[in-house]
């Protein structure tokens, strides 16, 4: 399947996988070969703030600051 940039260039998708499995073995990879992840884990720890004041604005009805 391919899809279309914003200037309508056709490239191709992705592959369907596992994207969880995929993370594992890159993240012990880089543990084994002493390797830096691609992506680092303070941008893991944003998205799980994120999702959390989401829940808490769902919860309250209220607007959250992050």
């Amino acid at each position: 399947m391919l899809i279309g940039d914003k200037d309508g260039q056709r490239k191709p998708q992705l592959k369907e996988g596992n994207q969880f499995a995929a993370e594992l073995d890159h993240m012990a990879e880089c543990v084994l070969e002493n390797k830096t992840p691609k992506t680092p884990g303070e941008e893991g720890l944003r998205d799980i703030r994120l999702v959390h004041a989401i829940y808490e604005a769902a919860r309250t009805g209220k607007k959250v600051k992050v």
